[in-house]
């Protein structure tokens, strides 16, 4: 098939066209947006107001990742019981449970649970293994999210009520500094 000699450059010419287009209007949001966002984060106000959305919204998160986590962990409690404690499905079974943290093994024998909704067989382990997985790095991460949200608010609302004080000192609503989630540093966030 012949092309025209033409249409190699109108190609080109476009998808100059295109690329420079869309640097430009890129460019023209980050030229905006970027000076607003920093406004926006000045003032004490809208940070607390900010923060208290961001918490209500990971409010929400933190209670849908905990009833997945329940829904799934009752899947496992029901298979666990349907299974004879001889059957080579077991052993599967109890490596899954290893993964699974002391407290939520507790909390899932304390439930009374019904028979299994799937036949438990291999393929239904597998799926409820990634189910597993799944739901308690959502948890984790939700959890950690809502700790780090936690202690933003507090040093938001403690900057903003002493913000407002005549005292000239700087005081804390909690007894020493708020933590890192992540290792034993101590600081502001």
């Amino acid at each position: 098939m012949q092309y025209r000699p033409g249409l190699k450059a109108i190609a080109s010419s476009a998808s100059n066209t295109w690329g420079l287009f869309l640097l430009i209007f890129m460019l023209g949001y980050g030229l905006v947006a970027v000076p607003r966002t920093l406004w926006n984060s000045s003032c004490k106000g809208h940070s607390l107001n900010s923060a208290y959305f961001n918490m209500s919204k990971l409010s929400g998160e933190r209670n849908s990742s905990e009833e997945a986590l329940d829904d799934v962990l009752e899947n496992l409690s029901s298979s666990q019981k349907s299974l004879a404690v001889g059957s080579p499905m077991s052993i599967h079974l109890d490596t899954i449970m290893t993964q699974i943290p002391v407290e939520f093994r507790e909390r899932m024998n304390r439930r009374r649970v019904e028979s299994p909704i799937a036949p438990v067989d291999e393929k239904y382990l597998i799926k409820l293994h990634r189910q597993v997985k799944s739901a308690l790095q959502n948890y984790h991460r939700t959890e950690t999210q809502w700790a780090e949200q936690i202690n933003k608010t507090i040093e938001l609302e403690d900057i903003e009520k002493n913000a407002r004080s005549n005292v000239r000192v700087f005081k804390r609503s909690s007894e020493g500094k708020p933590k890192f989630i992540f290792g034993d540093k101590m600081g502001k966030l």
